[in-house]
């Protein structure tokens, strides 16, 4: 078989921090079948080039390359959220996208066409479905379905939704949006988490951690819970002066973030801003302690799965987070001695008394509980999906 990966979030280049957890499902898929990627260009990208056998096809949606800033590191909603001027490129990404898939479509006969995110690319991967009668799989990542949910937004997924082959959710706390959004039947509903490369993780995974080492790794803004991180933080490094905190990644909110640690007057806290994906493993290694606390923002986004808690679990860290995580959903059956929920993301004290427990359990997560994740697991599920469909058009 020969799929198109149709997707808006993706490395410019091998240099770029954003996660690349799109290409590493089409490396764990393209053992068995071809597949190709179609993704934005950006001026840091080449139009066409070969990443390990997946082939990557990218386009242009403005004249002036300069302008094409609709996706930056973070992702799309966070570009919007930033500058809505960038509101006016999105109709000029969408007529690209469609037109590039076309004809790409036509060019390679391609058996599927795969978008990620229900909107903009289900919208553009259902037309050129119907035009030339191939199968179309949506995979819904989270933002996509928590996002532009007025009237308008939700008529165009109700759309998507209903006339998609397949619908792929990434947790079910995406699969329940998704349902309460377009009411489709849920038995064409299947949920198959993002991959992540486990054993990389486990094997790069450090024996003996630093003690009292608490990291995060995500976004800077307010509902990935950083202020309650930090201020917790606070009270921690009081208790135990030998603690640390550290910071990877950036956002609107960083200097914010900064400013409250000099107010505070909190020593041991570092912010390294992105790092290149392949560096990753090695920050986990050394961390004890992984804290993710995010809760739901104003505009009703929820972090649907987390992708950095499995890596965090696979690097044998313990683990802080919500008890409402997409992820948790997902873990096989397990006595998880070494994560920590808590009730209340915007608790200082909750988050502080939650830290300081952890900094006494070292206990080994066992990889088996994280199978779910893998990417060849996911790259399993995803095939016979794909088969199954093409048997039906067949017919």
């Amino acid at each position: 078989m020969k799929i198109i990966f149709n997707t808006s979030n993706f490395p410019k280049n091998k240099d770029d921090p954003t996660t690349p957890f799109i290409f590493h499902l089409a490396r764990a898929i393209s053992k068995n079948q071809q597949v190709d990627i179609l993704a934005p260009a950006s001026n840091d990208s080449l139009k066409d080039e070969t990443w390990d056998n997946v082939a990557i096809h990218r386009f242009r949606y403005f004249p002036v390359s300069a302008f094409q800033l609709l996706f930056s590191t973070g992702g799309a909603i966070g570009s919007l959220r930033k500058n809505r001027i960038k509101y006016l490129l999105v109709p000029f990404f969408i007529v690209s996208q469609t037109l590039k898939l076309f004809k790409l479509s036509l060019k390679n006969k391609y058996s599927l066409i795969h978008s990620h995110w229900i909107i903009p690319q289900g919208a553009s991967g259902l037309l050129v479905s119907k035009l030339l009668r191939i199968p179309h799989v949506v995979t819904i990542h989270g933002g996509d379905i928590f996002f532009f949910n007025n009237i308008l937004g939700r008529s165009i997924k109700k759309v998507i939704a209903r006339n998609a082959d397949a619908i792929v959710c990434n947790s079910l706390i995406t699969k329940n949006k998704l349902l309460e959004i377009t009411q489709i039947d849920s038995s064409k509903i299947k949920i198959i988490p993002a991959p992540v490369e486990l054993e990389r993780f486990r094997s790069i995974s450090k024996k003996k951690k630093k003690a009292n080492t608490f990291l995060f790794v995500g976004r800077l803004v307010e509902e990935k819970g950083i202020f309650t991180l930090i201020k917790s933080f606070s009270l921690i490094v009081q208790e135990l002066p030998n603690s640390h905190l550290k910071i990877v990644g950036d956002g609107p909110d960083k200097s914010k973030l900064v400013e409250l640690v000099k107010i505070l007057n909190i020593p041991n806290v570092t912010f390294t801003g992105w790092i290149q994906h392949e560096d990753i493993p090695f920050i986990f290694s050394d961390a004890w302690t992984y804290v993710g606390v995010s809760r739901t923002s104003k505009e009703g986004w929820q972090e649907a799965m987390g992708i950095s808690y499995v890596e965090a679990l696979a690097s044998n860290c313990n683990v802080i987070c919500n008890k409402t995580a997409g992820f948790l959903s997902i873990l096989s059956e397990h006595d998880y001695s070494s994560i920590f929920t808590i009730n209340n993301p915007d608790d200082i004290n909750e988050l502080a008394k939650k830290m300081r427990a952890s900094t006494t359990s070292n206990s080994q997560f066992p990889i088996d509980s994280l199978r779910h994740f893998s990417s060849n697991n996911t790259a399993k599920e995803y095939i016979k999906i794909y088969k199954d469909l093409k048997k039906y058009y067949d017919k």
